[in-house]
C-alpha cells in the first residue's frame, strides 16, 4: 500500500493510554453523581446569563457608538429585563425555591466557583493586568494575541 494515504501517528501509547484513563474517570464521576452535576451546573449557566445581560447593558452605556455585529433596538428596553429575569431564575436556586440546590450540590458549585478563583488569582498573580490588556490589544489590531507559539 501507499502510505501517502495513511495518516501519520502524532499520538504515543502513553498518550492514547492517558486520555482512556481521563475518560473513564471522567464518565464514572458522571455516572455516579447522578442528577448532582446537572443541578450545579444549571446555577452556572443561569449566572453566565446574567453576566452576558449584565454586559450587554454595560457595554450600550459605556459605548453606544461600538460596532455591533447584531443591532437591538430599544437596548435598554432588553437589557433591563434580561437582568432581571436573570436575577430571578438564579432566585430559584435557593433554599425554600421549587428548584432549590440540595447541601451537596451547594457543595460541587462552591467548588467549582473556589478553583476557578483560585486560578483567577493565580493568573493575576503571574501574568498581571498589564499582560491582558497588551493581549487584547494585539487581537484587536489583528496580530497573534500569543506571539511565538
Amino acid at each position: 500500500m501507499n502510505n501517502e494515504t495513511h495518516l501519520s501517528r502524532v499520538l504515543a501509547r502513553k498518550d492514547v493510554l492517558a486520555l482512556a484513563f481521563g475518560a473513564m474517570i471522567g464518565w464514572g464521576w458522571i455516572v455516579l453523581t447522578g442528577s448532582w452535576i446537572q443541578s450545579a451546573g444549571s446555577l452556572g449557566i443561569v449566572i453566565a446569563y446574567l453576566f452576558v445581560a449584565l454586559s450587554f447593558v454595560v457595554l450600550r452605556r459605556n459605548e453606544p457608538e461600538m460596532e455591533r455585529p447584531f443591532r437591538v433596538r430599544r437596548g435598554k428596553t432588553v437589557g433591563a429585563p434580561a437582568v432581571i429575569l436573570s436575577v430571578a431564575l438564579i432566585g430559584m436556586y435557593l433554599p425554600g425555591s421549587p428548584s432549590a440546590l440540595s447541601f451537596i450540590e451547594w457543595c460541587i458549585f462552591a467548588g467549582w466557583m473556589l478553583l476557578g478563583l483560585a486560578l483567577y488569582a493565580w493568573s493575576r498573580a503571574r501574568y498581571g493586568v498589564a499582560n491582558s490588556d497588551s493581549m487584547m490589544n494585539r487581537e484587536l489590531a489583528g496580530a497573534n494575541p500569543y506571539p511565538g507559539r
